[in-house]
């Protein structure tokens, strides 16, 4: 199953890549955080999504089709982990704010909760480094 993984900037990511393999987010959270993130104003995962030119080809079978008219190689974000820690903490105060938004499903509550919050760590980790950030998706 295809998932969101988190990579860095930097001429050093692999020594970062241990901390970046940590974060992984499930895409059938995918959807609930975004519509979290929307109505709180914040960009989505989807947002955040970017792959260099040569890894576009792959990426495609990877990334959800609604995302093939939002997304190319030329649009390919990078943040830094400050914007990233902020956005995963008001995310995960919402969340913890709001259950009845996770009323069907209450085991998603605390896996987007665990999810963000391995971001978040993860984030505060590396923030020192001053790299950024970006996710991607892979199978």
């Amino acid at each position: 199953m295809p998932a969101i993984y988190l990579r860095f900037d930097s001429s050093h990511e692999r020594e970062l890549m241990e901390a970046a393999g940590a974060v992984e987010f499930n895409v059938v959270l995918d959807d609930r955080i975004n519509r979290v993130a929307t109505s709180l104003g914040l960009c989505t995962l989807d947002d955040m999504v970017g792959v260099s030119e040569g890894e576009w080809s792959d990426v495609l079978d990877a990334m959800p089709p609604h995302l093939h008219e939002h997304w190319s190689p030329d649009k390919s974000p990078w943040f830094s982990c400050d914007d990233g820690i902020a956005w995963g903490r008001r995310l995960i105060a919402y969340i913890a704010d709001h259950p009845q938004e996770f009323s069907d499903w209450p085991s998603h509550q605390s896996d987007a909760t665990e999810e963000l919050r391995t971001f978040v760590d993860v984030l505060e980790s590396v923030r020192s480094t001053g790299v950024n950030f970006q996710l991607f998706y892979a199978a």
